[in-house]
């Protein structure tokens, strides 16, 4: 093929990537949800028992730890509540594949999963006291996965607005009506090769 006729094929891509999705139509939100309704929240999940914990006999450094650990897996720290001890740290959005320098996906499917969807991950510590005057950590991290309205293509500008962010409040009519958010965020379970990963590295800020 020569050189003038390769940049008019190429010219013509988008148009016909955009003309093979004209007939697309909205999908609810919340549509690939296959369980109930309730274990699509983050609270039903982190009731959940957990798998991994962390013992320390000094409280103010089994907390401290708790922060330090979440920094350095990338987490922002959003609520504590120190007398109970319960610390969570805000979502974060879930690595792709050639985010490299990041650790919060462990697990090869789980890298794979985020790299093909998009996904978050929010981790919760729990501390409890014993009789023994000792303190233990548990880890529970809740996995997130976005559901959002298919975008409608006709033109060429549409086929490139459709991998921008849509404007803060966006919102879509759906079939039956109501008026329903673009993004929305269910629950779809536990991440336990990042807990246990988390809890290693606990174990070794506290040596």
């Amino acid at each position: 093929m020569t050189k003038p006729a390769a940049i008019v094929c190429l010219a013509f891509i988008p148009t016909l990537l955009a003309g093979c999705v004209t007939e697309s139509h909205p999908a609810a939100p919340g549509a690939l949800i296959n369980a109930k309704p309730e274990t699509a929240t983050v609270s039903y999940w982190a009731q959940k028992p957990a798998t991994v914990s962390v013992t320390d006999s000094n409280y103010d450094r089994l907390w401290d730890a708790c922060d330090t650990v979440s920094h350095q897996y990338l987490f922002a720290i959003d609520r504590t509540d120190y007398r109970n001890g319960v610390m969570t740290t805000r979502p974060l959005v879930s690595k792709y594949l050639t985010e490299f320098w990041r650790s919060d996906v462990v697990g090869v499917s789980e890298l794979a999963d985020s790299t093909l969807a998009v996904y978050r991950r929010t981790i919760r510590y729990e501390i409890a006291t014993h009789d023994d005057q000792h303190y233990s950590a548990v880890v529970k991290v809740v996995v997130e996965r976005s559901s959002t309205f298919d975008r409608r293509m006709t033109t060429a500008i549409q086929y490139r607005d459709a991998f921008s962010a849509p404007p803060p409040g966006t919102e879509f009519h759906a079939e039956d009506g109501s008026t329903q958010p673009f993004q929305t965020w269910y629950a779809v379970g536990r991440d336990p090769a990042l807990e246990e990963a988390i809890g290693r590295s606990l174990q070794a800020t506290l040596k």
